[in-house]
């Protein structure tokens, strides 16, 4: 077990172990290929398109009002390490959506 803390304070554990179940998945006979693209994120065999899911784009006019709070804030103060927590938690939810 291996226990770490983010900066947010967030406690997570990793657990490692071992198992000898050797799972089979059923298959269909269907198969299909991906090609990855620079218009289109996805694009299928199959003619199945996939958009590209830009988080980091959307959510880019936050972070940067976040990261203005912050740079305003005096070093050393309790309103600095709020707005340092804010913009941690920003980042945090645009990794969490890119996963």
């Amino acid at each position: 077990i291996t226990i770490k803390r983010d900066t947010l304070g967030d406690i997570y554990l990793y657990f490692v172990c071992e198992t000898n179940e050797n799972k089979v998945l059923a298959r269909t006979g269907k198969s299909v290929g991906y090609d990855f693209g620079l218009k289109q994120f996805l694009t299928a065999s199959d003619n199945e398109d996939i958009k590209a899911p830009l988080f980091f784009k959307q959510n880019a006019n936050v972070i940067k009002k976040a990261n203005r709070i912050l740079s305003r804030k005096k070093k050393g103060s309790n309103h600095r390490r709020l707005a340092k927590i804010a913009l941690a938690r920003l980042y945090k939810k645009i990794s969490n959506q890119r996963k």
